[in-house]
């Protein structure tokens, strides 16, 4: 009997550390590579007369580690606004700069964020990035 309780018990605790360590290997994917690029001529063109706003994100996604995103755009020194839309996420850094940093909660599946950019003479340009499981 002694047996049984010993071996049932080293099951469990090998089921419930497996389990958590799962949590961490969750593949999650972006909308952002290859979205937009530091060369883009359209960012520094002064002959181009529309409004370009994009993001790149300057590190892996990972639960818990530090995710950094960079907003791009040709509207002259812009007020930039970071919002979390949805999504168990919450802000590190940056949330009114052009570079914001973020962390993906323990119960994270999905979540997106809006990026907003709006220049001195009222042009604006908005983005979103939208995170999930891969």
């Amino acid at each position: 009997m002694k047996n049984i309780k010993a071996v049932i018990f080293l099951a469990l605790l090998l089921f419930f550390s497996c389990k958590e360590d799962e949590s961490m290997l969750i593949s999650l994917k972006d909308n952002v590579p290859g979205l937009c690029l530091d060369n883009d001529p359209r960012l520094t063109d002064p002959n181009f007369t529309g409004t370009i706003c994009c993001f790149q994100r300057n590190s892996t996604l990972n639960i818990n580690t530090p995710i950094v995103y960079k907003y791009l755009t040709n509207l002259s020194n812009p007020m930039v606004k970071w919002e979390i839309i949805s999504g168990d996420i919450k802000f590190l850094s940056g949330n009114d700069k052009s570079i914001v940093t973020i962390q993906l909660g323990n119960n994270f599946q999905s979540g997106e964020i809006k990026v907003s950019g709006v220049s001195s003479d009222g042009l604006s340009c908005d983005e979103f990035i939208i995170i999930e499981e891969n």
